[in-house]
């Protein structure tokens, strides 16, 4: 068992979540190499999310001054959460905000909304910016965060990327989708 399946597990229990592992190979265009594939589950109520986190590994697995860490392990992970029977909620985008934003405005990320209380209690959660604190430590670290109405069920989504471990943000995404499926619907109806 690997470091990082040891970690993704430990989330698992912690959450009473369930956990799957997948191994695999990938092409990167010399040669097949590793391919893991983890999955947690957690089910609530009327809450659901889903992890889903792959790790690429490849045949260099540390930066060099030459290739600026091109060909480094590659770790994406996509996280669903599904809050059931809320047909009343507006949809969003959170994500990390550019150089050239960060002339313009202040903050740590940028909210696109319709609905100016949403944007504004979205743009005020401290859980959330400590997330995106963490995006301005590191350069790899760039979440992209959406809600949408589908039918009578509202699902938030979750993405990043990195060239390291990330099982300590993967937590802590998981106690903030927790955290906005309870109190979300409460601020904003």
């Amino acid at each position: 068992m690997n470091i990082l399946q040891n970690s993704l597990e430990k989330i698992a229990e912690k959450q009473s979540g369930d956990f799957t592992y997948s191994e695999g190979t990938w092409f990167n265009g010399n040669g097949y190499l590793p391919l893991y594939n983890y999955t947690i589950k957690i089910k609530s109520e009327a809450v659901s999310i889903e992890v889903r986190y792959e790790h690429k590994a490849n045949e260099f697995s540390k930066a060099t001054g030459l290739d600026i860490g091109a060909h480094v392990d590659r770790h994406t992970c996509s996280i669903t959460s599904r809050l059931e029977n809320a047909s009343q909620l507006h949809g969003f985008i959170i994500r990390h905000k550019s150089r050239l934003d960060n002339l313009f405005s202040s903050g740590l990320f940028r909210v696109k909304c319709k609905n100016a209380r949403v944007k504004n209690v979205l743009f005020l959660d401290k859980d959330l910016k400590e997330l995106f604190l963490l995006s301005r430590e590191s350069a790899n670290f760039k979440p992209y965060i959406s809600g949408v109405q589908k039918g009578t069920d509202f699902i938030i989504e979750v993405h990043f990327a990195g060239k390291t471990l990330m099982p300590e943000i993967l937590d802590q995404f998981i106690y903030w989708l927790r955290g906005m499926n309870e109190k979300y619907p409460k601020q904003i109806l």
